[in-house]
């Protein structure tokens, strides 16, 4: 639930903060050997992914051309 509403925060999007969150966690299951628990606990990785792929989420939707004209 954290998670969910800090990418709904950056993106402003509900259906899109939902894609991100489920965009984290098929990375932590497809690369689940990059977690380091001596690099902090598995909630702060969470939401450290989480923040990058609703940034990366922002990154992609300014760079597209308006599709709705």
């Amino acid at each position: 639930a954290e998670i969910l509403a800090l990418c709904q925060r950056i993106l402003q999007s509900r259906d899109e903060a939902e894609d991100a969150v489920a965009n984290v966690f098929w990375e932590v299951w497809r690369r689940r050997e990059r977690y380091d628990a001596a690099r902090g606990g598995p909630r702060a990785y969470l939401m450290t992914l989480g923040r990058g792929r609703a940034i990366d989420r922002l990154r992609s939707q300014a760079a597209r051309p308006d599709r709705k004209h």
